[in-house]
Protein backbone atom coordinates (compact mmCIF):
# COMPACT_ATOMS: atom_id res chain seq x y z
CA UNK A 1 0.00 0.00 0.00
CA UNK A 2 1.11 3.59 -0.58
CA UNK A 3 0.55 6.24 1.65
CA UNK A 4 0.22 10.22 0.77
CA UNK A 5 2.14 9.44 -2.62
CA UNK A 6 4.70 9.00 0.54
CA UNK A 7 5.11 5.74 2.61
CA UNK A 8 5.36 2.53 1.32
CA UNK A 9 3.95 -0.38 3.98
CA UNK A 10 6.69 -3.34 4.14
CA UNK A 11 4.34 -5.26 6.49
CA UNK A 12 1.15 -5.56 8.99
CA UNK A 13 1.49 -5.25 12.37
CA UNK A 14 -1.18 -5.99 14.07
CA UNK A 15 -5.03 -5.37 13.05
CA UNK A 16 -8.85 -5.01 14.97
CA UNK A 17 -12.05 -3.70 14.06
CA UNK A 18 -11.47 0.10 12.13
CA UNK A 19 -7.62 -0.34 12.84
CA UNK A 20 -4.49 -1.27 11.26
CA UNK A 21 -0.87 -0.92 12.50
CA UNK A 22 1.91 -0.90 9.34
CA UNK A 23 5.57 -0.77 9.14
CA UNK A 24 6.61 1.69 6.03
CA UNK A 25 9.19 3.10 4.70
CA UNK A 26 9.59 6.99 3.62
CA UNK A 27 10.06 6.45 -0.35
CA UNK A 28 11.00 10.11 -0.98
CA UNK A 29 14.28 9.74 1.89
CA UNK A 30 17.50 8.02 0.11
CA UNK A 31 18.17 6.07 3.26
CA UNK A 32 14.67 4.09 3.18
CA UNK A 33 13.87 4.68 6.88
CA UNK A 34 11.57 2.86 8.63
CA UNK A 35 8.60 4.03 10.57
CA UNK A 36 5.10 2.85 12.04
CA UNK A 37 2.36 3.89 10.62
CA UNK A 38 -1.33 3.79 12.68
CA UNK A 39 -4.33 3.78 10.25
CA UNK A 40 -7.85 4.52 11.28
CA UNK A 41 -10.82 4.36 10.13
CA UNK A 42 -14.73 5.39 10.64
CA UNK A 43 -15.71 6.42 14.51
CA UNK A 44 -12.18 5.01 15.82
CA UNK A 45 -11.11 7.85 13.15
CA UNK A 46 -12.88 10.71 14.81
CA UNK A 47 -12.00 9.92 18.50
CA UNK A 48 -8.26 9.65 17.89
CA UNK A 49 -8.07 12.87 15.70
CA UNK A 50 -8.82 14.68 19.08
CA UNK A 51 -5.99 12.48 21.12
CA UNK A 52 -3.65 13.50 18.45
CA UNK A 53 -4.27 17.14 18.94
CA UNK A 54 -3.42 16.94 22.70
CA UNK A 55 -0.09 14.67 22.33
CA UNK A 56 2.68 16.86 23.40
CA UNK A 57 6.53 16.37 23.64
CA UNK A 58 7.12 13.00 21.90
CA UNK A 59 9.94 12.23 20.16
CA UNK A 60 8.58 9.77 18.14
CA UNK A 61 5.83 11.37 16.73
CA UNK A 62 6.32 12.42 13.27
CA UNK A 63 2.92 13.53 11.94
CA UNK A 64 -1.07 12.48 11.77
CA UNK A 65 -2.93 13.76 8.25
CA UNK A 66 -6.34 12.29 6.58
CA UNK A 67 -6.03 10.79 3.85
CA UNK A 68 -8.74 9.13 1.46
CA UNK A 69 -11.36 9.14 4.72
CA UNK A 70 -9.09 7.70 7.16
CA UNK A 71 -6.84 9.24 9.47
CA UNK A 72 -3.01 8.17 9.66
CA UNK A 73 -0.17 8.80 12.23
CA UNK A 74 3.78 8.36 12.00
CA UNK A 75 6.16 7.51 14.53
CA UNK A 76 9.72 6.19 14.52
CA UNK A 77 10.49 2.38 13.90
CA UNK A 78 12.97 1.02 17.35
CA UNK A 79 14.89 -2.16 16.41
CA UNK A 80 15.61 -4.65 19.32
CA UNK A 81 13.72 -7.37 21.16
CA UNK A 82 10.71 -7.61 22.66
CA UNK A 83 10.36 -7.35 26.86
CA UNK A 84 8.11 -10.58 26.55
CA UNK A 85 11.30 -12.06 25.12
CA UNK A 86 14.40 -10.74 26.94
CA UNK A 87 12.53 -11.45 30.39
CA UNK A 88 10.86 -14.33 29.76
CA UNK A 89 10.46 -17.03 32.30
CA UNK A 90 14.16 -18.79 33.19
CA UNK A 91 15.89 -15.47 31.49
CA UNK A 92 19.38 -14.72 32.89
CA UNK A 93 20.19 -11.30 34.29
CA UNK A 94 22.09 -10.42 36.71
CA UNK A 95 20.80 -8.16 39.19
CA UNK A 96 23.06 -4.63 38.47
CA UNK A 97 21.12 -5.33 34.63
CA UNK A 98 18.19 -5.67 35.58
CA UNK A 99 18.71 -2.32 37.95
CA UNK A 100 19.39 -0.50 34.85
CA UNK A 101 16.57 -1.66 32.55
CA UNK A 102 13.84 -1.12 35.98
CA UNK A 103 15.65 2.48 36.20
CA UNK A 104 15.18 2.41 32.07
CA UNK A 105 11.25 1.62 32.33
CA UNK A 106 10.31 3.98 35.00
CA UNK A 107 12.51 6.88 32.55
CA UNK A 108 9.99 5.85 29.77
CA UNK A 109 6.97 5.61 31.74
CA UNK A 110 7.61 8.81 33.61
CA UNK A 111 8.53 10.58 29.78
CA UNK A 112 5.04 9.18 28.57
CA UNK A 113 2.81 9.81 31.64
CA UNK A 114 1.97 13.45 30.46
CA UNK A 115 0.55 12.38 27.06
CA UNK A 116 -3.14 11.36 26.59
CA UNK A 117 -3.66 7.56 28.63
CA UNK A 118 -4.61 6.66 24.62
CA UNK A 119 -0.69 7.11 24.27
CA UNK A 120 0.42 6.34 27.18
CA UNK A 121 -1.60 3.24 28.27
CA UNK A 122 -0.23 2.09 24.73
CA UNK A 123 3.10 2.90 25.21
CA UNK A 124 3.35 0.22 27.71
CA UNK A 125 1.79 -2.71 25.99
CA UNK A 126 4.09 -5.68 25.88
CA UNK A 127 3.99 -6.20 22.07
CA UNK A 128 5.09 -2.34 21.84
CA UNK A 129 8.24 -2.47 24.46
CA UNK A 130 11.62 -3.25 22.70
CA UNK A 131 14.80 -3.89 24.73
CA UNK A 132 18.10 -2.75 23.49
CA UNK A 133 20.66 -5.44 24.53
CA UNK A 134 23.86 -3.99 25.70
CA UNK A 135 26.12 -3.12 28.71
CA UNK A 136 25.06 -0.07 30.56
CA UNK A 137 24.61 2.62 30.16
CA UNK A 138 23.23 1.69 26.55
CA UNK A 139 20.62 -0.66 28.30
CA UNK A 140 17.35 1.04 26.98
CA UNK A 141 13.70 0.31 27.03
CA UNK A 142 12.28 2.35 23.54
CA UNK A 143 8.15 2.10 22.58
CA UNK A 144 7.09 1.52 19.28
CA UNK A 145 3.73 3.50 18.84
CA UNK A 146 1.39 0.64 17.40
CA UNK A 147 -0.91 3.34 19.28
CA UNK A 148 -4.43 0.70 18.76
CA UNK A 149 -7.95 1.39 20.21
CA UNK A 150 -7.79 1.05 24.31
CA UNK A 151 -10.83 0.86 26.53
CA UNK A 152 -10.70 2.53 29.88
CA UNK A 153 -7.55 4.32 29.20
CA UNK A 154 -6.46 6.19 32.27
CA UNK A 155 -4.13 6.43 34.87
CA UNK A 156 -5.10 3.19 37.15
CA UNK A 157 -4.78 1.26 33.70
CA UNK A 158 -1.36 2.90 33.30
CA UNK A 159 -0.34 1.83 36.64
CA UNK A 160 -1.88 -2.14 35.98
CA UNK A 161 0.08 -2.14 32.71
CA UNK A 162 3.45 -0.69 34.31
CA UNK A 163 3.14 -2.82 37.35
CA UNK A 164 3.27 -5.70 34.76
CA UNK A 165 6.44 -4.53 33.16
CA UNK A 166 8.32 -3.85 35.91
CA UNK A 167 7.10 -7.20 37.17
CA UNK A 168 8.62 -9.21 34.38
CA UNK A 169 12.18 -7.44 35.26
CA UNK A 170 11.89 -8.31 38.89
CA UNK A 171 10.44 -11.39 38.84
CA UNK A 172 10.53 -13.33 41.72
CA UNK A 173 13.35 -15.29 42.20
CA UNK A 174 15.62 -17.06 45.22
CA UNK A 175 18.32 -14.59 44.96
CA UNK A 176 15.98 -10.87 45.33
CA UNK A 177 17.28 -8.97 47.92
CA UNK A 178 14.36 -7.91 50.50
CA UNK A 179 14.65 -4.37 48.92
CA UNK A 180 13.31 -5.62 46.13
CA UNK A 181 10.63 -7.71 47.06
CA UNK A 182 9.89 -4.91 49.48
CA UNK A 183 9.51 -2.36 46.38
CA UNK A 184 7.05 -5.00 44.36
CA UNK A 185 5.04 -5.26 47.28
CA UNK A 186 4.63 -1.13 47.53
CA UNK A 187 3.93 -1.03 43.95
CA UNK A 188 1.39 -3.98 43.87
CA UNK A 189 -0.22 -2.04 46.50
CA UNK A 190 -1.15 0.55 44.03
CA UNK A 191 -1.57 3.41 46.36
CA UNK A 192 0.65 6.21 44.91
CA UNK A 193 -1.24 9.06 42.65
CA UNK A 194 1.00 10.34 40.09
CA UNK A 195 4.27 9.01 38.29
CA UNK A 196 6.56 11.49 39.47
CA UNK A 197 5.45 10.31 42.88
CA UNK A 198 6.05 6.42 41.80
CA UNK A 199 9.51 7.90 40.28
CA UNK A 200 10.13 9.41 43.44
CA UNK A 201 9.69 6.37 45.40
CA UNK A 202 12.02 4.13 42.63
CA UNK A 203 14.70 6.45 43.37
CA UNK A 204 14.76 5.80 46.78
CA UNK A 205 14.20 1.73 46.55
CA UNK A 206 17.00 1.58 43.67
CA UNK A 207 19.74 3.08 46.45
CA UNK A 208 18.53 0.45 48.82
CA UNK A 209 18.10 -2.51 46.50
CA UNK A 210 21.90 -1.61 44.75
CA UNK A 211 23.22 -1.80 48.75
CA UNK A 212 21.86 -4.89 49.24
CA UNK A 213 22.44 -6.72 46.61
CA UNK A 214 26.22 -4.93 46.81
CA UNK A 215 26.36 -6.93 50.34
CA UNK A 216 25.63 -10.33 48.76
CA UNK A 217 27.73 -10.27 46.14
CA UNK A 218 30.44 -8.80 48.12
CA UNK A 219 30.31 -12.43 49.70
CA UNK A 220 31.76 -15.65 48.16
CA UNK A 221 31.28 -19.50 47.61
CA UNK A 222 29.33 -21.17 50.29
CA UNK A 223 28.78 -17.73 52.76
CA UNK A 224 27.01 -16.24 49.72
CA UNK A 225 25.01 -19.64 49.33
CA UNK A 226 23.87 -19.54 52.88
CA UNK A 227 22.88 -16.16 52.79
CA UNK A 228 20.51 -16.31 50.20
CA UNK A 229 19.74 -19.82 52.03
CA UNK A 230 18.84 -17.64 54.97
CA UNK A 231 17.25 -14.89 53.24
CA UNK A 232 14.66 -16.82 51.97
CA UNK A 233 14.07 -19.15 54.99
CA UNK A 234 13.73 -15.59 56.96
CA UNK A 235 11.21 -14.40 54.07
CA UNK A 236 8.54 -17.27 55.08
CA UNK A 237 8.27 -16.17 58.19
CA UNK A 238 8.10 -12.45 57.80
CA UNK A 239 5.94 -10.56 55.84
CA UNK A 240 7.80 -7.22 54.28
CA UNK A 241 6.19 -3.55 55.13
CA UNK A 242 6.66 -1.32 52.67
CA UNK A 243 7.96 1.80 53.33
CA UNK A 244 4.67 4.81 52.31
CA UNK A 245 5.09 7.39 50.14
Amino acid sequence: MLIKSKYKTTAEIFREEEYTSFRAVDIEDRNKTEYIINMYENRISRRYADCYTRLRHCGDFKEVFLHDGRLFSVFGLHGGDSIDKIFSKGSKHSWKERVDYAHSLFHLALSVSDFPYEFACAALLSRNMRVTVGNAPNKKIAVNYTVSPLENANFEQFKLLFTEQVRKIFCGRFTACDAELEFMEFLSAGGVISMARLYSAWLTYRKRITEEYEVLYSKKGFDKIMSFVIMNVRRSFKKHSPVKF
